[in-house]
């Protein structure tokens, strides 16, 4: 226990109700100076009325919407409970603020505001642009078949992506057979457009934070290599994957894929600019639009749906299967929670108004855990050990399904077809290794070029003095085309690689993500090599790993493994058994570290071979896909069970 979760317990022990629990923990949680502010008031308000809708206190602050997009989604959540749409109505159309406001609030919670003149009005009106978008978004959620004509014409003059988007949402939710017909013409510019082979797949999971087909590139790591493989173990009983899509990439990858036959992944186009918890936020109805749409396309209706993350898309897709009386599952995870633990295990009060977001998701997450039938953890002891304690509501209600599952990785790769020393030497990007470098040990990392990644720090560790005994090989991210968030990565590394020696050109390579395989054959090469004085190893420079799916993968291979000390990997490592357990904290803690491995790995190599050994046993025996895939179906269908 920590003062955090003992926080939780208390204030889920004092309270019955899930608004007075919120309120108790924000008045906990929020700096005192913050708590008393006007705008947190207000936004306090806006949460209290989400469960308890009142007339006069949400027409108080419907002007407040405009500027502030928790409140508005606080907002347009009670107006949905409201008994009689007609009220909503009413209270919106006396609104005093901006239409477009009132439009992006009535299209949240689906109530019918203004009349067909009056829509028809904002469509012809001269300054139309202004609030397209969030007239399009109302008509989704508020279909009228008057447009009908309108819509089918928009869609092929409009040469703004988003104008067409949205057209085409108003469009479906219209009049579906023609928005069918459209996308089939389009060919995968809408989103799937062909009926599911598969209608009633025993899972629908969905992936927000990166491609999961695209490993390693913009959001996509651990969690969409494992959703992926869990889809494809699970294909004998139907599994579906779906996935953002933003154009134009919607336009250069296929729309829906097979990467196993009964295992179908979607991508549906939605306007995202970056997959963050405030994006999801401020695009809530239109990604619960676009998983409406997806549904009823293909025509699938899974038994279960799994979300993973505590964020407003988990959020919007859970509603929509709740809607349809869909079964879900979340995995729960303390990642809000735990930020607001100082290092030395004290809770760290919300301070500034930028950092409601935290107080947000992990409201978010009680109410994803109240709607869901089933509960998972990532780690074999993770919901004993860490769940219960984070969200006390999962130990004492006793009426959902429960796993807490190790993650699984494939087996050693055995045939390797790729040519390594031709992948070592690199592909241009960023260095590359020389010829008499190739057999010398190397340091090896694979991951997403995120600032949990810690990447600039393996590599500022290595140019300070890694580099007179190991080759540097990081592999990941998109450097091509790279996100804003890997943009400030690669500019970390390429200062740390400025500041190495000139003796240090040719020992380091850095290459845009590669496919599972490459990485499980190139991982096999230096699992089954010897090099002297010392080792290849694998490094997680992570500043925590929840579980660690590419640290298992490296160690299936027989790597030397270092991974952090926080996180989830001390649940399979055992420090200087089958692996090590680091401080990666910053570069000089890595250096330190990693020196300390090397220098005792050179003066036993005795101590390698038993190491590797004890790695690739632990996998085995324990970390299988197969083994993991059983254990989620069963959890599957305990919570299908579940009334």
């Amino acid at each position: 226990m920590n003062p955090f979760t003992e926080l939780r317990r208390d204030i889920y022990h004092s309270f019955n109700d899930a608004v007075s629990r919120d309120l108790a923990l924000a008045e906990e949680l929020l700096d005192p100076k913050l708590y008393r502010s006007q705008d947190i008031s207000e936004l306090l308000m806006a949460r209290r009325l989400s469960y308890e809708p009142e007339i006069g206190n949400i027409s108080v602050l419907l002007p407040r919407c405009t500027q502030n997009i928790y409140i508005r989604r606080y907002i347009a959540d009670g107006l949905r409970r409201l008994d009689s749409p007609f009220q909503a109505a009413g209270i919106l159309q006396a609104a005093q603020c901006p239409v477009g406001t009132v439009l992006d609030i009535a299209g949240d919670a689906g109530i019918p505001v203004f009349d067909t003149i009056k829509i028809r009005t904002m469509l012809e009106s001269p300054n139309k642009s202004q609030n397209l978008i969030s007239v399009l978004g109302y008509l989704a959620s508020n279909p009228d078949e008057v447009f009908i004509p309108y819509l089918e014409s928009m869609i092929p003059d409009s040469e703004d992506e988003k104008v067409v988007q949205a057209a085409w949402d108003a469009l479906a939710a219209a009049d579906p057979e023609s928005a069918g017909d459209m996308a089939r013409e389009a060919k995968g510019r809408f989103g799937p457009f062909s009926k599911a082979r598969i209608r009633n797949p025993l899972v629908l999971q969905t992936v927000f934070y990166g491609d999961p087909g695209r490993p390693g590139k913009g959001g996509s790591g651990g969690i969409g290599t494992l959703v992926m493989r869990l889809g494809n173990a699970l294909a004998t009983e139907g599994a579906v994957t779906c996935t953002p899509g933003a154009v134009p990439d919607i336009l250069a990858l296929p729309v829906q894929e097979e990467p196993e036959e009964g295992h179908t992944l979607y991508r549906f186009p939605v306007s995202l600019p970056e997959s963050l918890p405030e994006t999801f936020l401020r695009n809530r109805p239109a990604i619960g639009r676009a998983f409406k749409r997806t549904l009823d396309l293909t025509g699938i209706r899974p038994e279960v749906v799994h979300v993973r993350f505590l964020d407003d898309a988990s959020l919007a897709v859970v509603r929509e299967s709740r809607r349809r009386n869909i079964p879900c599952a979340v995995t729960l995870t303390p990642d809000p929670h735990r930020s607001l633990l100082t290092p030395a295990g004290t809770i760290r009060r919300i301070s500034n108004i930028q950092d409601f977001l935290i107080l947000h998701r992990i409201w978010t997450g009680d109410e994803l855990a109240r709607e869901s039938r089933g509960w998972m953890a990532i780690g074999r002891d993770t919901m004993m050990g860490v769940v219960h304690r984070y969200f006390p509501q999962t130990e004492l209600v006793k009426d959902h399904s429960m796993a807490s599952v190790d993650e699984g990785v494939p087996g050693i790769a055995t045939n390797i077809e790729i040519n390594i020393p031709l992948l070592l030497k690199g592909d241009g990007t960023l260095k590359g290794l020389s010829e008499k470098r190739l057999n010398a040990p190397i340091i090896l990392s694979v991951g997403r070029l995120a600032p949990v990644k810690n990447m600039p720090a393996l590599a500022q560790a290595w140019a300070d003095g890694l580099w007179k005994s190991h080759n540097l090989a990081v592999i990941g991210g998109d450097w091509e085309n790279p996100t804003t968030e890997e943009k400030r990565e690669l500019e970390g590394i390429r200062r740390a690689l400025a500041s190495a020696p000139e003796e240090a050109e040719g020992r380091s390579v850095f290459l845009s993500a590669r496919s599972g395989r490459t990485i499980a054959e190139l991982e096999a090469w230096l699992g089954g090599r010897h090099t002297t004085p010392s080792p290849d190893i694998y490094v997680a420079s992570s500043l925590k790993e929840e579980f660690g799916l590419a640290i298992l993968e490296a160690m299936s291979a027989g790597m030397v493994s270092c991974a952090p000390i926080n996180g989830g990997a001390g649940s399979y490592i055992r420090s200087g058994v089958n692996g090590f357990l680091i401080n990666t904290a910053d570069a000089g803690s890595l250096k330190q570290e990693l020196d300390t491995i090397i220098s005792d790995l050179a003066r036993a190599p005795q101590r390698v071979t038993s190491i590797r050994e004890a790695a690739r046993e632990t996998v085995q025996k324990h970390y299988s896909i197969e083994a993991m895939a059983r254990e989620y179906a069963a959890f599957y269908r305990r919570t299908i069970d579940v009334r």
